[in-house]
This record gives structure tokens, C-alpha cells and sequence, in this order.
């Protein structure tokens, strides 16, 4: 999931991609169509496409807000990127 660092997790088009892997993995695995999303992300053995891509997001706030560079520090805050983030 490279250059999704800032990504809207709330788009749908987010929650879309999510939803066709547990598809995917529930037909590869042949559990049936409405075995429990937390026991397909917990059988993949690694964190649900929403879990990475809310930590890789955090991740990057947090490495900005912690900058050298009061200019940048700024930018992150002052442009709402706080609002990209609507993680559980």
C-alpha cells in the first residue's frame, strides 16, 4: 500500500478495497459468505487493510508533528490533517 500514507480511511472506495479482500480470503479459504470479518483478518495472520493503512497514517503524523523544522510542524497542523484520520 505505497503513497497511501495520507489517504481519506473514511472513503468508501477504502471500505470497498477492505471488504473484497475478506471476500477473496473467505472464497480461497471456502469459509462461508458470512464468517465474521475479525476471524478472516485474524486467520490472515496480519492486520486488516484499514489497520495498516490507519497506523501507516499515524505513523506519519506523528514523525511530522515530532520535525525539526517549525515550518513543517506547521503545515501538518495547520492544514487539517488530523481530519484525513478516522481511525477505530
Amino acid at each position: 500500500m505505497y503513497s497511501s500514507v495520507l489517504c481519506y480511511v473514511g472513503d468508501k472506495c477504502v471500505n470497498k478495497l477492505c471488504t473484497e479482500q475478506r471476500k477473496g480470503l473467505r472464497q480461497i479459504w471456502n469459509l462461508p459468505y458470512n464468517a465474521h470479518c475479525d476471524i478472516v483478518t485474524g486467520l490472515s495472520g496480519g492486520m486488516s487493510i484499514l489497520d495498516e493503512l490507519c497506523m501507516q497514517s499515524l505513523s506519519f503524523v506523528a514523525k511530522y508533528l515530532c520535525h525539526s523544522s517549525g515550518l513543517i510542524r506547521f503545515i501538518i497542523m495547520s492544514h487539517d490533517i488530523f481530519l484525513l484520520l478516522e481511525c477505530r
